[in-house]
């Protein structure tokens, strides 16, 4: 089997690059209309991260914090708010201040967050044809599993193409004679097996709770090595290396 090598082309990183070059830096970004002030930073954190990481911080610089969210990227703390959002690969963190803090503090606090998105890898090229390899690799294979975390293992059972809603290379690492591959898949709730569900649900059951059918779709990273054989490019392992149920 010839397996497409995945190149980063020097003009691709180049064009990564300079693009997230010309995100403003915070002090660029600064903002104020006599009342509030605000900046914002991007950063390759997500906004969930982001948010985790900020009120310890925050604290620590002397503010007190009144809450924070970091499933929905917010957080307020005493004349502060802050809003982490997705912004394509990176993250947008603004920091509003309604007692009109100068650009200096505001920078300050800019800086807790860290990871800026200059630091951001290039993305991994998508190759459809590879991509369309593993998944006959995959159905090949048929089951995936995850190495027990204490609850058994969980599994993934590929039946056909349409088990894969969404596939995407995340990562590559190659050597003259392996290739490994993460990839990010949304499967059907029906193809997956997840331990931790299974341990609850028995709990639940004992006392005397119904079982609430599960249906939404279930997201899987997973990592493919292949390895090579006379030049002959093949599947050697696959394995699960996270996997949850989407809300």
């Amino acid at each position: 089997m010839h397996l497409p090598r995945i190149a980063i082309p020097i003009a691709i990183c180049l064009l990564a690059a300079a693009a997230l070059g010309q995100e403003p830096d915070c002090a660029v970004t600064f903002q104020a209309d006599g009342k509030t002030s605000q900046v914002f930073f991007m950063t390759a954190l997500n906004p969930q991260a982001v948010v985790a990481r900020l009120p310890r911080l925050l604290i620590a610089a002397g503010l007190t914090m009144q809450w924070s969210d970091p499933a929905k990227g917010t957080l307020k703390a005493d004349g502060l708010e802050v809003k982490a959002e997705q912004a394509g690969r990176a993250t947008r963190v603004t920091f509003l201040s309604s007692v009109g803090a100068d650009k200096d503090v505001l920078c300050r606090y800019a800086g807790f967050v860290g990871s800026p998105a200059s630091e951001m890898p290039p993305p991994v090229p998508q190759d459809p044809s590879l991509i369309a390899q593993m998944k006959t690799d995959l159905l090949k294979k048929q089951k995936v599993l995850q190495a027990d975390t204490g609850y058994g293992p969980s599994t993934v059972t590929f039946h056909s193409q349409d088990d894969f809603a969404d596939f995407k290379i995340t990562a590559v690492k190659e050597t003259a004679d392996e290739r490994r591959y993460e990839i990010s898949v949304l499967l059907p709730s029906e193809a997956c097996i997840l331990a931790r569900e299974n341990v609850d649900d028995a709990a639940a059951g004992f006392g005397g709770a119904t079982e609430t059918p599960k249906t939404q779709p279930v997201r899987a990273s997973v990592s493919l090595t292949y390895r090579s054989d006379a030049g002959v490019w093949h599947l050697a392992d696959a394995a699960i290396s996270h996997i949850e149920r989407t809300k």
